[in-house]
């Protein structure tokens, strides 16, 4: 780059000769470093730190079970808008929570968009504390995504695949949120 400095993901402006200036940085920008490229599919590395990454997004289909007594606790969650809290993920918990499905089994099902790799590293303590995640699949084939076939970089900016793929499950089962609710009114 041409800029004598650059603004590194963290917000520290660095000279970029500048080089880390001990073992105890540059084991924490390793760190960081390490934990970024894990949510990125494109990065650029300058010196001892990230300069720039951009996440992919996948869209996973989940299928899991309330745990046996968590039915409660989970409907108070949602309706407190605490579901999730703390977590990077923010109000995606609850949108998946109102776009959720159950099978006739009980099995609740969404489409969860992630970041993480391995597959909900970041949202599975969250989902953890009421569900037993069941399964875990790619929501679509990644062949057909744009941004990851080549056909068109950066495709997942703007991509609608997401409602597509709440639209196309809410044609199974009935809403998980409804049918949690109606079932905690009997207790």
């Amino acid at each position: 780059m041409s800029s004598e400095v650059e603004t590194s993901l963290a917000g520290e402006c660095r000279n970029p000769n500048d080089q880390c200036r001990n073992n105890d940085e540059r084991r924490d920008k390793e760190q960081l470093n390490a934990t970024l490229e894990l949510r990125a599919s494109f990065v650029i590395r300058h010196s001892c730190f990230v300069i720039f990454t951009l996440p992919s997004a996948v869209r996973y289909l989940v299928k899991a079970r309330v745990k046996l007594g968590k039915d409660r606790a989970l409907v108070q969650a949602i309706d407190e808008r605490v579901l999730g809290r703390g977590s990077i993920a923010g109000d995606e918990y609850l949108h998946n929570m109102e776009q959720a499905r159950v099978t006739e089994n009980g099995v609740a099902q969404w489409v969860e968009t992630c970041f993480c790799d391995p597959p909900l590293s970041e949202e599975r303590p969250y989902w953890e504390e009421y569900f037993d995640l069941l399964s875990v699949k790619d929501a679509h084939l990644r062949r057909n995504c744009r941004h990851e076939n080549g056909t068109e970089p950066w495709a997942c900016c703007n991509c609608d695949c997401t409602q597509k793929l709440e639209e196309k499950l809410r044609t199974q089962g009935m809403s998980f949120l409804n049918t949690l609710r109606l079932e905690k009114s009997d207790f």
